[in-house]
């Protein structure tokens, strides 16, 4: 005798609805753990004019890239959460500000890197500066893994 019989197929429709978030939610978990990297190169163009090129990207792939045309500062900006606070790199421009690169929980790291972009900024000996930032978030991966097993167990089992 399978696992439920008759009495389950009327719930088909309720378990499949109850599986819809997991599905939807583990690939959008699994794109987030992927390996990330997101890159700054500058260079000068006189003295005091920095021109700047964003490029993200998840497994090796350009998703993302933006021309900054004076680059003016670099910020740090804190995130407070309930759990503690996470720190992202906000590059200044005449016109805007732009988030740049991964939001992290090393604030004396990203510190260091605003501090270097900073002081190539005001030298006007230095040619170019390239800043790379590399992450992987394994447990979004397992997470979204997790969820996706979950909902295929269950859609199996409904429909034995």
């Amino acid at each position: 005798m399978r696992l439920g019989g008759n009495f389950l197929k009327p719930f088909r429709l309720i378990f499949g609805l109850f599986t819809l978030p997991f599905l939807l939610t583990g690939p959008y978990f699994i794109f987030q753990g992927l390996p990330h990297q997101a890159t700054l190169k500058c260079d000068r163009v006189e003295s005091v004019w920095v021109k700047c090129q964003t490029t993200d990207k998840v497994l090796g792939w350009k998703i993302k890239e933006q021309s900054l045309d004076r680059l003016e500062a670099v910020r740090v900006v804190e995130i407070n959460f309930e759990t503690g606070q996470l720190y992202q790199l906000i590059l200044i421009t005449r016109d805007t500000e732009i988030p740049f690169g991964l939001i992290t929980s090393q604030q004396e790291k990203i510190q260091a890197t605003a501090s270097r972009l900073n002081t190539f900024i005001k030298n006007s000996t230095q040619p170019s500066q390239v800043i790379q930032q590399r992450q992987t978030q394994w447990h979004g991966i397992i997470v979204g893994s997790g969820f996706i097993a979950f909902s295929v167990v269950i859609l199996r089992l409904s429909a034995s």
